[in-house]
């Protein structure tokens, strides 16, 4: 049972052995371009150079001779950055590593190179992470699923348009109705239908009338 959750890389220790060493090509696996490199002549410090075009294994093996062979670590973080920047899959980039990371762990790197690339699989699962805080935020506006249209629409009029005499903001009935299809539920309603609603919504009728005057009160800055 152990063995089946250890990881298993796209490749075998064998393969790329062969590939490297013995000049095996693996022409029938299509080279992922994670990492920018040049043939020949290298243009930037932190690209693979390569004297002709290289296999997969090939490549993928000089990835991580790379980083694991620059001088510290701050080095390695750079180059893995600059790399993941200007990749246009941020999602294939970092899945590629957190699988793969894991597996180069398992060979016989030195204690120096194996620490650099834990502080890499690191990073990448930091990214992971921001990536998932980032799409809960995004996904917030669907919270106004769970509020009555009626509420959010007395509440963005009462902050945003209420009468000519208190109003805490130049926002017209066109501002209120194109913020409202910003969110759920509004985004799949006709316009003219949103609109219709903010004409006839009468805050009161939704709000208490306390929090009716104290958000006036705040947003017009009134003492």
């Amino acid at each position: 049972m152990e063995d089946s959750k250890k990881p298993v890389g796209k490749y075998s220790t064998v393969k790329r052995l062969g590939e490297t060493f013995l000049g095996i090509k693996g022409d029938d696996i299509p080279l992922v371009p994670y990492f920018k490199y040049d043939v020949i002549d290298q243009l930037n410090e932190f690209h693979l150079v390569f004297p002709s075009e290289p296999s997969t294994t090939l490549y993928e093996n000089t990835i991580f001779s790379k980083l694991v062979r620059l001088a510290t670590f701050s080095q390695s973080l750079r180059c893995f950055r600059y790399h993941y920047d200007a990749y246009p899959d941020k999602v294939e980039f970092r899945d590629f590593f957190v699988n793969e990371i894991p597996i180069r762990l398992t060979q016989p790197y030195s204690a120096q190179e194996k620490t650099i690339l834990e502080g890499l699989l690191a990073e990448v699962k930091r990214q992971l992470a921001e990536n998932t805080v980032a799409t809960k935020c995004e996904e917030e506006v669907d919270i106004y699923t769970y509020l009555p249209p009626g509420k959010v629409i007395a509440l963005f009029k009462t902050i945003f348009y209420s009468t000519n005499a208190d109003k805490p903001f130049e926002a017209t009935q066109d501002d209120v109705v194109a913020l409202l299809r910003n969110f759920t539920p509004f985004k799949k309603m006709k316009r003219s239908y949103v609109a219709r609603k903010v004409t006839e919504s009468v805050p009161e009728d939704y709000l208490p009338d306390s929090l009716i005057a104290e958000l006036r009160k705040f947003l017009s800055n009134k003492s």
